[in-house]
């Protein structure tokens, strides 16, 4: 019987789950497909796991797209709706996923171990420099800027390792980095010098050479294939199942349905129901109600009371009327 043969030059390093990023092919989008008037206010809008923070006069929309690179079939669109050409001084727009402390493990932070740390991503839109930045939950920084072009275009930076004590994690499920990617910037956020090694924050080091996104109404960029990996080099992205990313993202937001149908017998008659999470939550979340009411609803509150599953309850307005509940609940336990 012949045996198989083993490639002496097999590279073990595509295996296993290297992307600590989530929904980096932006294929998940539970809140909507699309967002307007984006700039407003700090928060999460389409796109799974990518939130806005920002303070600007600056408005964008963004919205879930299907023009990708080879490999994808969806990207993150923005689009400059309004522009804010002359920022002030504290005025800036940052796009970015906060990764929990528990993933970060492999990092090795704060140890004579730690590891370089390699960040991927495809891009292209309006001619600009953008800024990429890591920062931990002490404040310390590093950041490296970035160029779009108008084609499709994958941007390596590689971030060396942080052997400060200072730096060194506590593992839970609390944030451990976070990873921005910098749009805009006033003047108290650039004129300094880029730190090449990890350092405490000092905001005039941060976006130095940034361009503003916010200067034109035709500026646009398009992001997809975001993967923050340990090592110095950047890999094959690390394509997910749908179901595996959707899970992922349901970690942190996710919406079901509840549905509750009586006949009260007399007024302020109680129903209680339990709802079971899709998947379990990093935290308590926030629950939030919206849509779907039909006939008579006396009164709802949603109460989270576990990481698995929720209580909502129902009474009736008036003896003898019938109720049904059928509402969207969100679940929200994003860092």
């Amino acid at each position: 019987m012949a045996l198989s043969k083993v490639n002496p030059n097999f590279v073990s390093q595509n295996l296993g789950r290297r992307n600590l990023v989530i929904n980096g092919d932006m294929t998940v989008a539970q809140r909507a497909t699309s967002a307007t008037g984006v700039g407003a206010a700090n928060g999460y809008y389409a796109l799974d796991r990518f939130s806005g923070i920002l303070s600007t006069t600056g408005r964008l929309t963004m919205s879930q797209s299907t023009d990708a690179p080879n490999g994808f079939s969806k990207s993150m669109k923005l689009d400059c709706t309004t522009a804010d050409a002359s920022p002030t001084a504290a005025e800036y727009f940052i796009l970015q996923q906060v990764i929990e402390a528990q993933d970060i493990k492999s990092m090795a932070r704060g140890t004579s171990g730690a590891k370089e740390v390699t960040v991927s991503f495809y891009v292209k839109g309006t001619a600009a420099t953008y800024v990429c930045e890591m920062q931990d939950e002490s404040s310390r920084e590093l950041s490296k800027t970035f160029n779009v072009t108008t084609a499709w275009e994958r941007v390596e930076l590689t971030f060396p390792a942080d052997t400060n004590a200072a730096a060194a994690t506590t593992y839970d499920n609390t944030a451990g980095i976070y990873l921005y990617f910098w749009l805009q910037a006033g003047t108290n956020y650039k004129g300094g010098t880029i730190p090449t090694t990890w350092a405490n924050q000092t905001n005039t080091d941060r976006t130095t050479g940034i361009s503003n996104f916010f200067s034109s109404t035709s500026n646009e960029l398009y992001m997809t294939g975001v993967q923050m990996e340990v090592g110095d080099t950047a890999t094959d992205f690390e394509h997910r199942s749908y179901a595996e990313e959707l899970a992922a993202c349901q970690r942190y937001f996710q919406k079901t349905e509840a549905h509750n149908r009586f006949k009260a017998a007399g007024g302020s008659e109680i129903n209680t129901n339990t709802v079971s999470y899709h998947t379990e939550m990093r935290a308590v979340p926030t629950a939030t109600k919206s849509g779907g009411i039909v006939s008579n609803i006396g009164n709802e509150a949603t109460n989270s009371i576990a990481y698995r599953s929720f209580r909502y309850e129902l009474y009736s307005q008036s003896a003898g009327d019938a109720y049904y509940l059928g509402r969207i609940v969100s679940l929200d336990a994003e860092l």
